[in-house]
C-alpha cells in the first residue's frame, strides 16, 4: 500500500510540474484577458500620448529561478527512479525479499515503477523542448561591441547545429529585460519582487492570426514605459537599463519612452526577415 501510495503521489507530482508549463501553451485566457483590457494612453506636455500596451498587460510574468527548479526536480526524480530500479533489479537477482531488507520483488512493483519511469522520461523530454524552443536568448556575434547574432548574415549558432534554430527567441538579452521590464510596471508589480520571466510563447501563439500579429507588432515596437499605479509615464537612466530602483516619473518636455521591440517572422528556407503589416 505504502509504495502505491508513493507511486500516485510522485505521478501526481509531475503532472503538476508539467501542467504548470503547458498551461502557458494554451493561450485562451491570454486572448479573453486581451479583450477585457485597455490601453493605458496618457498626457504628457499638453498632448494626448497613445500606449498600445494591452496586449503587453495580458501576458504573463513569473519569479526567477524556475529554469533551476526544473533541473533540480528532473535529478531527483531521476534518482529515485534509478534507485528504485537497482533496487527491483538486485531483488530479481539476489531474491533482496528472502532476506527481509526490503520486500520489493514482484510483477506489480516493476509494472508501476515502468509506469513512472515513462511518465519521467516523457516530462524530460517536454522540459527539454519547452526551454530550448521557447526561452532561446541569442549570444552576440560580437560581444564587445554587443553586436547581435543574425541567422541571415552569421548562420546558425554552434549550440543549434544538430537541432536547427528554435521556434521562437530575443535577438538579444537586452531586448529581453525591456520587455520584462514594460511588463513588469504595466501590470503592476511591487518594484522589489524579483518577476521577470516572460513567456514568448504566448506572444507566438497569439500572432498566428495575421490581425493579432499586426496588433502584436505595434505594441512591441510602441508601447510606452507605464507604471499603472503612478498612472503616469516613466524614465530611466542610460547606465541602468533594467534597474528597477532608478525608474522615476517623466520629466516635463521629454516624450515617454517606447519599446522599441521589433517583431519578426524569420523564413528558414528563403532565410529572410518578414514583418506582418
Amino acid at each position: 500500500l505504502g509504495y502505491s501510495v508513493m507511486f500516485v503521489v510522485i505521478l501526481f507530482m509531475i503532472y503538476g510540474f508539467h501542467a504548470a508549463h503547458y498551461d502557458t501553451m494554451d493561450i485562451g485566457d491570454y486572448c479573453n484577458l486581451v479583450e477585457l483590457l485597455e490601453d493605458d494612453n496618457g498626457v504628457c506636455g499638453g498632448r494626448n500620448v497613445d500606449n498600445p500596451n494591452r496586449l503587453l498587460k495580458a501576458l504573463s510574468l513569473a519569479r526567477t529561478g524556475r529554469r533551476r527548479r526544473a533541473v533540480l526536480i528532473i535529478v531527483l526524480f531521476g534518482l529515485l527512479c534509478s534507485g528504485m530500479w537497482t533496487m527491483v533489479v538486485y531483488s530479481w537477482s539476489m531474491e533482496l525479499q528472502d532476506s527481509g531488507i526490503w520486500q520489493i520483488g514482484g510483477e506489480f512493483y516493476a509494472t508501476l515503477l515502468l509506469v513512472g519511469t515513462l511518465m519521467f522520461i516523457f516530462h524530460f523530454i517536454f522540459e527539454w523542448l519547452y526551454w530550448r524552443e521557447t526561452q532561446c536568448v541569442m549570444p552576440y556575434w560580437n560581444r564587445a561591441r554587443k553586436v547581435p547574432w543574425d541567422p541571415v548574415i552569421h548562420g546558425t549558432p554552434h549550440r543549434f547545429r544538430w537541432f536547427g534554430l528554435p521556434s521562437m527567441w530575443f535577438t538579444s538579452s537586452d531586448a529581453y529585460a525591456d520587455l520584462s521590464l514594460w511588463i513588469h510596471h504595466a501590470k503592476g508589480h511591487p518594484c522589489g519582487r524579483k518577476v521577470n520571466k516572460v513567456f514568448p510563447e504566448e506572444m507566438a501563439l497569439f500572432s498566428l492570426s495575421a490581425r493579432n500579429a499586426c496588433q502584436l507588432r505595434q505594441s512591441l515596437r510602441h508601447a510606452k514605459l507605464y507604471n499603472v499605479h503612478k498612472a503616469s509615464f516613466l524614465t530611466r537612466c542610460e547606465d541602468a537599463k533594467s534597474s528597477c530602483q532608478r525608474l522615476g516619473s517623466l520629466p516635463k518636455g521629454k516624450d515617454p519612452e517606447e519599446l522599441k521591440i521589433d517583431f519578426v517572422f524569420y523564413d528558414i528556407q528563403s532565410k529572410e526577415y518578414l514583418q506582418p503589416e
